[in-house]
Protein backbone atom coordinates (compact mmCIF):
# COMPACT_ATOMS: atom_id res chain seq x y z
CA UNK A 1 0.00 0.00 0.00
CA UNK A 2 2.82 2.44 0.83
CA UNK A 3 4.53 1.76 -2.50
CA UNK A 4 1.29 2.54 -4.28
CA UNK A 5 1.05 5.90 -2.53
CA UNK A 6 4.66 6.79 -3.32
CA UNK A 7 4.22 5.95 -7.01
CA UNK A 8 0.87 7.69 -7.38
CA UNK A 9 0.89 10.89 -9.42
CA UNK A 10 -1.67 13.67 -9.70
CA UNK A 11 -2.93 15.30 -12.90
CA UNK A 12 0.34 17.31 -13.11
CA UNK A 13 2.53 14.22 -12.72
CA UNK A 14 3.50 15.12 -9.17
CA UNK A 15 4.19 12.59 -6.44
CA UNK A 16 3.79 13.09 -2.69
CA UNK A 17 7.41 14.23 -2.60
CA UNK A 18 6.74 16.88 -5.26
CA UNK A 19 3.67 18.09 -3.36
CA UNK A 20 5.58 18.25 -0.07
CA UNK A 21 8.39 20.27 -1.69
CA UNK A 22 6.05 22.52 -3.64
CA UNK A 23 3.79 23.24 -0.67
CA UNK A 24 6.57 23.72 1.86
CA UNK A 25 5.88 20.71 4.03
CA UNK A 26 7.88 20.45 7.21
CA UNK A 27 11.28 18.81 6.83
CA UNK A 28 10.01 16.07 9.16
CA UNK A 29 7.21 15.30 6.66
CA UNK A 30 9.78 15.17 3.85
CA UNK A 31 12.02 12.88 5.91
CA UNK A 32 9.07 10.60 6.69
CA UNK A 33 8.18 10.38 2.99
CA UNK A 34 11.80 9.57 2.18
CA UNK A 35 11.82 6.82 4.83
CA UNK A 36 8.61 5.32 3.45
CA UNK A 37 9.98 5.50 -0.09
CA UNK A 38 13.28 3.93 0.93
CA UNK A 39 11.56 1.15 2.86
CA UNK A 40 9.21 0.34 0.01
CA UNK A 41 12.04 0.47 -2.54
CA UNK A 42 14.52 -1.41 -0.35
CA UNK A 43 17.01 1.47 -0.57
CA UNK A 44 18.12 4.44 1.47
CA UNK A 45 17.26 8.09 1.03
CA UNK A 46 17.80 9.60 -2.40
CA UNK A 47 19.55 6.47 -3.65
CA UNK A 48 16.36 4.42 -3.59
CA UNK A 49 13.37 6.72 -3.56
CA UNK A 50 11.46 4.40 -5.82
CA UNK A 51 12.85 1.34 -7.58
CA UNK A 52 15.51 2.55 -10.01
CA UNK A 53 14.84 6.22 -9.32
CA UNK A 54 16.42 9.14 -7.43
CA UNK A 55 14.83 12.47 -6.54
CA UNK A 56 16.66 13.96 -9.53
CA UNK A 57 14.92 11.42 -11.76
CA UNK A 58 11.47 12.21 -10.38
CA UNK A 59 10.23 14.65 -12.99
CA UNK A 60 6.66 15.91 -12.99
CA UNK A 61 4.59 17.18 -15.91
CA UNK A 62 6.60 20.43 -15.88
CA UNK A 63 9.90 18.55 -16.01
CA UNK A 64 10.65 19.63 -12.43
CA UNK A 65 12.09 17.72 -9.52
CA UNK A 66 11.03 18.10 -5.87
CA UNK A 67 14.16 20.23 -5.24
CA UNK A 68 13.24 22.61 -8.03
CA UNK A 69 9.75 23.07 -6.55
CA UNK A 70 11.16 23.77 -3.10
CA UNK A 71 13.46 26.40 -4.62
CA UNK A 72 10.78 28.04 -6.78
CA UNK A 73 8.50 28.47 -3.79
CA UNK A 74 11.22 29.67 -1.43
CA UNK A 75 11.22 26.72 0.97
CA UNK A 76 14.79 27.07 2.18
CA UNK A 77 14.76 24.37 4.88
CA UNK A 78 13.49 21.77 2.41
CA UNK A 79 15.94 22.85 -0.29
CA UNK A 80 18.80 22.55 2.19
CA UNK A 81 17.58 19.14 3.37
CA UNK A 82 17.31 17.85 -0.19
CA UNK A 83 20.94 18.71 -0.86
CA UNK A 84 22.26 17.04 2.31
CA UNK A 85 24.70 14.24 1.63
CA UNK A 86 22.24 11.41 2.28
CA UNK A 87 19.64 12.76 -0.15
CA UNK A 88 22.00 14.36 -2.69
CA UNK A 89 19.75 16.23 -5.09
CA UNK A 90 21.67 17.86 -7.92
CA UNK A 91 21.22 21.65 -7.81
CA UNK A 92 23.36 22.46 -10.85
CA UNK A 93 23.08 19.63 -13.37
CA UNK A 94 19.38 18.80 -13.57
CA UNK A 95 17.35 21.14 -15.78
CA UNK A 96 13.57 21.53 -15.94
CA UNK A 97 11.55 21.78 -19.15
CA UNK A 98 12.50 25.48 -19.43
CA UNK A 99 16.20 24.61 -19.18
CA UNK A 100 16.84 25.94 -15.66
CA UNK A 101 18.66 24.29 -12.79
CA UNK A 102 17.58 24.72 -9.17
CA UNK A 103 20.54 27.05 -8.58
CA UNK A 104 19.64 29.21 -11.58
CA UNK A 105 16.03 29.39 -10.36
CA UNK A 106 17.17 30.62 -6.95
CA UNK A 107 19.64 33.15 -8.33
CA UNK A 108 17.09 34.58 -10.77
CA UNK A 109 14.53 35.05 -7.99
CA UNK A 110 17.16 36.71 -5.80
CA UNK A 111 17.29 39.67 -8.18
CA UNK A 112 15.46 42.73 -6.82
CA UNK A 113 13.68 43.31 -10.14
CA UNK A 114 12.33 39.75 -10.21
CA UNK A 115 9.45 40.37 -7.78
CA UNK A 116 6.98 38.86 -10.24
CA UNK A 117 8.82 35.52 -10.00
CA UNK A 118 8.76 35.30 -6.21
CA UNK A 119 6.08 33.95 -3.89
CA UNK A 120 4.08 36.79 -2.40
CA UNK A 121 5.27 37.82 1.04
CA UNK A 122 8.87 36.63 0.60
CA UNK A 123 11.73 38.90 -0.35
CA UNK A 124 14.74 38.26 -2.52
CA UNK A 125 17.00 37.46 0.44
CA UNK A 126 15.19 34.11 0.81
CA UNK A 127 16.30 33.07 -2.67
CA UNK A 128 19.76 34.56 -2.18
CA UNK A 129 20.14 32.35 0.86
CA UNK A 130 18.87 29.31 -1.04
CA UNK A 131 21.25 30.04 -3.92
CA UNK A 132 24.15 30.22 -1.49
CA UNK A 133 23.09 26.92 0.13
CA UNK A 134 23.02 25.32 -3.34
CA UNK A 135 26.59 26.39 -4.05
CA UNK A 136 25.95 29.74 -5.71
CA UNK A 137 27.14 33.16 -4.66
CA UNK A 138 23.80 34.30 -3.29
CA UNK A 139 24.30 37.49 -5.29
CA UNK A 140 23.29 38.65 -8.74
CA UNK A 141 26.63 39.53 -10.34
CA UNK A 142 26.97 36.00 -11.79
CA UNK A 143 23.62 36.37 -13.50
CA UNK A 144 24.68 39.62 -15.12
CA UNK A 145 27.73 37.86 -16.59
CA UNK A 146 25.67 35.01 -18.04
CA UNK A 147 22.92 37.23 -19.39
CA UNK A 148 20.20 35.46 -17.38
CA UNK A 149 19.09 38.65 -15.69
Amino acid sequence: AAMGLMKKRDAHGQTLLHRCARGGGATKVFEYLMEVAAATAGGKGGAGVLPGQTLDGMRDGYGRTPLQWAVINGHEALARRMTDRDVQCDATGVRDAQGETALEMAERRAVCAAADLRVQGKNQSVWGSIAKALGGSGGTKNLKKTGKM
